[in-house]
């Protein structure tokens, strides 16, 4: 019997996957990307105003619940309405479309959408509309809570860093995806070969690029491009999405 091997956990590369599902559903005509968030939470901050798309791109304006010091300092597991709640009464920080600022709350959101549009739990629907379609069998979307085998342990470089007991399914539809190198790489290229969404669909996840962090990268639906620097000077462009937790740097490019 095949041993299972290691995997890793991707952090907030994950997202792509959220983002693909969402795209998908907008193209069988269930979601629109100017839909409000006001029809699933009609009690967020700024629901009326705030879209599908905002969510995608983080320029919604919400909180992004890891800011929050006293939910970092909860040790294990934390459910998506944990999550949901800290956003919820930090309020807003700007309006939607102003600025760009990362946002893991409204990839918690968007799987939760994902979750009543379709009727099932959010790592079902991913695991039925990604891994099962590319037989990715190293792969998985974790189900709130679920034990993980085999996984990388996190390697924090300073021990003040460390989150007690972290969960990698607690950041839900911002990244709660754990699987081998190799299936990321298939992953990625069905998605640029236009295999997971139309490719005019693809195309527009790097239609609006938005700058990140001050640095070369850029964000856009669900998606990254990277400015990398070539030792004759010129650079080279990558597509892709990091992500990170105490401990972990993901890349994916």
């Amino acid at each position: 019997e095949e041993t299972a091997p290691q995997v890793f956990y991707w952090a907030s590369a994950g997202k792509a996957f959220t983002a693909v599902v969402i795209l998908q559903l907008v193209e069988e005509g269930k979601l629109k990307l100017d839909d409000k968030l006001a029809r699933w939470f009609p009690d967020f901050p700024n629901a009326k105003v705030v879209t599908l798309d905002h969510l995608l791109t983080h320029t919604s304006g919400l909180y992004s619940f890891q800011n929050d010091p006293a939910l970092r300092a909860q040790p294990g597991y934390k459910s998506p309405e944990t999550l949901l709640a800290v956003a919820k009464a930090h309020g807003n920080a700007f309006c939607p479309g102003e600025y760009w600022a990362y946002c893991n709350t409204g990839y918690v959101l968007l799987a939760r959408i994902v979750e009543q549009v379709e009727g099932q739990p959010f790592h079902a629907v991913v695991t039925r509309r990604i891994m099962d379609r590319l037989e990715l069998k190293h792969t998985r979307s974790l189900a709130p809570n679920a034990p993980v085998a085999n996984i990388a342990p996190a390697h924090p470089s300073k021990p003040e860093e460390t989150e007690a007991g972290f969960h990698f399914s607690t950041p839900f539809g911002a990244g709660n995806v754990v699987g081998t190198a190799e299936d990321l790489v298939r992953f990625w290229h069905a998605l640029l070969g236009g295999r997971l969404v139309k490719p005019k669909t693809m195309q527009g996840m790097f239609e609006r690029l938005h700058p990140m962090f001050g640095q070369p990268q850029f964000y856009g639906r669900g998606v990254m491009l990277y400015e990398v620097p070539k030792p004759d000077g010129s650079t080279q462009v990558w597509l892709g999405h990091s992500g990170g937790c105490p401990g972990i740097k993901a890349v994916m490019a």
